[in-house]
């Protein structure tokens, strides 16, 4: 692959650790509410950025239709939208946090995100298990592991820190793709379309 978009593939995904560093010492700091809201903004931009860049490598390996992408692509970057949006709202607004205290439709509506998120990490692992490498079936399995901590209301330094741990893994992932695995890859999968 060209590294011209192998290092195109890497800023999105340094800038998804810097935003998790900034979400980690929101945790330590007592900050305004201004700026933990641009945090936690910041963070679900680069999140959704990250997972489109992860979306297109393993999408260059797959071989499926494409209406079955856009559907899995899109569940998924729903759900890690809703859970941004709910970070966003209860880090940042003491109001919403009084809100979902007493309401029980709130806390649903939250809820129903957290719930959306733990389902599309198990839709992911399930997307990339076969044929992907190992290291996005293992940034898989770290996602689903922070969807039960954010599921669990730990959404913190832990969660914080297995996303940075999340985006070094794709950055040795991308550093180590190659093309040529990607056309083997496809070309296998035309071979069992065609036995079958």
């Amino acid at each position: 692959m060209n590294i011209n978009k192998k290092t195109l593939a890497i800023f999105p995904i340094i800038l998804y650790i810097i935003a998790n560093m900034l979400f980690y010492s929101v945790i330590f700091n007592d900050y305004v509410n201004r700026k933990v809201f641009f945090i936690t903004g910041f963070l679900l931009l680069c999140e959704i950025i990250f997972w489109i860049v992860i979306f297109y490598f393993v999408n260059s390996v797959k071989s499926i239709q494409q209406w079955e992408k856009y559907l899995i692509e899109g569940i998924f970057l729903a759900g890690i939208a809703a859970t941004g949006i709910g970070r966003i709202l209860l880090n940042s607004s003491p109001y919403v946090n009084d809100l979902l205290n007493s309401s029980t439709t709130l806390i649903y509506l939250f809820g129903s995100g957290r719930v959306l998120m733990l389902f599309c990490g198990f839709l992911l692992f399930g997307y990339v298990y076969k044929p992907v490498n190992w290291l996005i079936r293992l940034v898989a399995f770290l996602n689903i592991f922070i969807a039960f901590l954010i599921w669990l209301d730990f959404d913190n330094t832990i969660s914080s820190s297995i996303r940075i741990v999340m985006g070094l893994i794709a950055i040795i992932y991308i550093l180590l793709f190659k093309e040529n695995e990607t056309k083997e890859v496809k070309m296998e999968g035309k071979n069992e379309k065609k036995a079958d």
